[in-house]
This record gives structure tokens, C-alpha cells and sequence, in this order.
């Protein structure tokens, strides 16, 4: 399986996801709509909602392996993944996936340093950008400095708005202090909303 990367623009230095979500979304006379995933796209799916944790080492080598061909050189310190939005999934794939990604390029990850202080509702079902931006306001915090001039990989599973990434960007930058940010996800969807 090899990664179609898309460019991510934001607050950070350089972004990337590895590929779309989706090829194509068709609606059907019923109102079933079949969606066709990327191969990656899929294999997130299976990961994500239905615990296929077979996935996780195809999908963490593919990212571990763009992150070693395009960042490392970047002087990464560590891996800083995305909170979920979804605290009540017993199984958190970014988090392994993370894990996964950290423990085959010798990488810190931190699970511990962003703290998300207020739950959020699922961003994928809000389509307005600026209510998007105005939930995030203020959501993250950082425990202290201790990456104060470090380059970090912040890692998610989807780009969809980039809301999200660059909420957390600015908070690792402004109260963190961090040197450079770098973004990968696995995915991002075909519009941004």
C-alpha cells in the first residue's frame, strides 16, 4: 500500500496526510449512500469503528515510513498525538497508532503533555468553519515548557476542517513554546469544510 501524500496548509511548518479518505461518495434511490474509501481510508475505517487491530502495523509502518523519509530530518524530539473527540471509545487508534509509530522510528510519544480541558462534540457533523474555530477556542493547554524550542510531530487520524490542528498548533507554539511543528495524518476527507 503506498501513500497518495496531500499538502496540509496551516499554522505549522510543513503538513501532510497520506492520503484521501474517500474516492467517491454515491447516493442510492433509497437514500443509502455507499461510500469508496482509499486502501488506506478503508483500513482507518476497519481500525477505527470496528477494532481491526490487525490494521494497526500496516498503517503505523506507512506512516512511520513517510515520517522517516519526509520529517525526521526536521530533528523531531516527539510525537505529540491529537486528543480523540471520542473519550468513551475503549480503543483510542490514534493513541496506538501513535505508539506504534514512535516505537519503530525511536521517538518519545507523549500522550500526557495536551490536555484537552473541555469535551467537544464531533467536529466532522459541524459544517460552519467559524463555529468550528469558536469551540476549539481556548480547548487546549499544555502541562509546561518542556518542549520549548523542539520540533514535534503532531499526529491525527483525519484532516478534515484543519480546525482542530491548528488550534493545537498554536497552543504547542504559544504556550509550549515549541521550536517547529510538523503535521501527518493518515487521511484527509475530499472537501474542507
Amino acid at each position: 500500500m503506498e501513500p497518495n501524500p496531500i499538502p496540509l496548509k496551516g499554522n505549522w511548518e510543513k503538513g501532510w496526510a497520506l492520503d484521501l479518505n474517500t474516492i467517491r461518495q454515491d447516493a442510492k434511490e433509497n437514500d443509502l449512500v455507499l461510500i469508496k474509501r482509499t486502501q488506506i481510508g478503508e483500513q482507518l475505517y476497519q481500525l477505527k469503528y470496528f477494532g481491526n487491530t490487525k490494521l494497526l502495523q500496516p498503517l503505523g509502518n506507512i506512516a512511520a515510513d513517510f515520517i522517516s523519509r519526509n520529517i525526521m530530518q526536521f530533528g523531531l524530539s516527539v510525537i505529540i498525538p491529537a486528543p480523540p473527540s471520542k473519550l468513551d471509545r475503549s480503543f483510542q487508534p490514534v493513541f496506538k497508532l501513535a505508539q506504534h509509530i514512535g516505537k519503530k522510528l525511536n521517538l518519545i510519544v507523549d500522550f500526557d503533555y495536551l490536555l484537552k480541558t473541555e469535551k467537544t462534540p464531533q467536529l466532522l457533523d459541524i459544517k460552519d468553519a467559524s463555529q468550528r474555530k469558536d469551540i476549539l477556542e481556548g480547548i487546549f493547554k499544555v502541562k509546561d515548557d518542556r518542549y520549548q524550542g523542539k520540533n514535534i510531530l503532531l499526529f491525527d487520524d483525519l484532516y478534515s476542517s484543519g480546525e482542530t490542528l491548528k488550534a493545537i498548533t498554536s497552543t504547542l507554539k504559544s504556550e509550549g513554546k515549541a521550536g517547529q511543528v510538523f503535521v501527518l495524518t493518515l487521511t484527509k476527507t475530499r472537501v474542507n469544510r
